[in-house]
């Protein structure tokens, strides 16, 4: 993926709940200074030295220090 400044990153556990502590996704936002635009990355939690599960092109620069937060629906 280059050379890519990355944000913090948050916790998603896996659907229908996870049955160990990394059972689920890290999500961070990224910035490519190349392009410069900016990314949603996805990686397996128990994974993280693999490649991405998911590499989302954001249509225009996510400002670096944006955080969010993951509210369930119940």
């Amino acid at each position: 993926m280059g050379n890519q400044i990355v944000g913090a990153a948050a916790f998603v556990p896996k659907p229908g709940g996870g049955t160990t502590e990394d059972d689920g996704y890290l999500a961070a936002f990224t910035y490519d200074p190349v392009r410069q635009g900016s990314n949603l990355v996805l990686l397996d939690a128990s994974r993280i030295d693999e490649a991405p599960v998911a590499v989302i092109e954001m249509p225009q620069r996510v400002p670096q220090g944006l955080h969010g937060n993951w509210i369930s629906r119940a």
